[in-house]
Order: C-alpha cells, then structure tokens, then sequence
C-alpha cells in the first residue's frame, strides 16, 4: 500500500542530487533516513514524508551504509571508515 512519497531530485532542504544507496525507516522513532549514492549528507524525514533535517557528514561520502542502533542512534560507514555514531 503506498503511503506518501519521500523526499525528491533537486538541491533545496529535503533534496538529494542523486540517487539514494541506502536508507532506514525507524518506526519507532518515527523517521526515515535517505542516505544518497553520492553526498554530504543523511537525509532526515517523519514517516509522513516531511523533511525534518539533513545530517552533515564530514566531506562527500560514496555508498554510505547506515545503521540503526538499539538506542536510535545511527551509526554510518563508508568503506571501512565509520562516519557517525
């Protein structure tokens, strides 16, 4: 069943350049994290679609990963350098 579309291609609050590698939806938390092939960014939306934030990370990443703690904290790596925790 489709609920909402998230986010969209463009360079604004809430927009990615590129594709998205990843992403996680924490339903508990209530957010959805888009991480984008190619970026500076994690990507921070309510589960109703609405952009809440951007996570700036350090410099442009390649294929993030992402992960979702047990705590809600998300933990990012690239490659074999960890980015967030």
């Amino acid at each position: 069943k489709f609920l909402c579309d998230v986010g969209r291609i463009g360079q604004g609050p809430g927009e990615y350049e590129i594709s998205i590698y990843d992403e996680i939806i924490d339903e508990k938390g209530g957010r959805i994290f888009l991480a984008p092939f190619f970026g500076k960014k994690i990507m921070v939306y309510g589960l109703d679609g609405k952009w809440i934030k951007d996570i700036p990370l350090k410099g442009r990443v390649q294929k993030p990963k992402m992960r979702l703690n047990e705590d809600g904290t998300l933990s990012i790596r690239s490659g074999a350098t960890r980015l967030l925790h």
